[in-house]
């Protein structure tokens, strides 16, 4: 499936979160276990019809990085914020609604 995942957990005692996206959740996460040893759960957001494309996830994880670094409570392993992909105003609509529902 195509989406969005948050990786929390503890490094050095002290909490830690990391924001990302792929068009295979299941290799991202896989990549990321033999590469990232701090985290202990992740959180996945897909759709069920597995409809949301590369710009959709893209999307999502940046308006997840600028949320979290907005709410300032859990430190980001995200080195950058990155950029929210050019979307048809349609489609930024229903991606924020999608966050809303999350």
């Amino acid at each position: 499936f195509t989406g969005v995942y948050l990786l929390l957990g503890e490094d050095e005692g002290e909490p830690l979160a990391y924001i990302g996206e792929g068009e295979n959740l299941a290799k991202r996460i896989k990549s990321h276990d033999i590469q990232k040893d701090w985290w202990t759960m992740a959180i996945l957001i897909t759709s069920t019809a597995n409809n949301l494309h590369k710009a959709h996830v893209q999307y999502l994880e940046a308006r997840l990085v600028e949320e979290a670094r907005a709410a300032a409570r859990i430190p980001l392993e995200n080195s950058t914020t990155p950029s929210r992909p050019s979307l048809p105003e349609a489609a930024q609509a229903n991606m924020e609604a999608f966050l809303i529902t999350c």
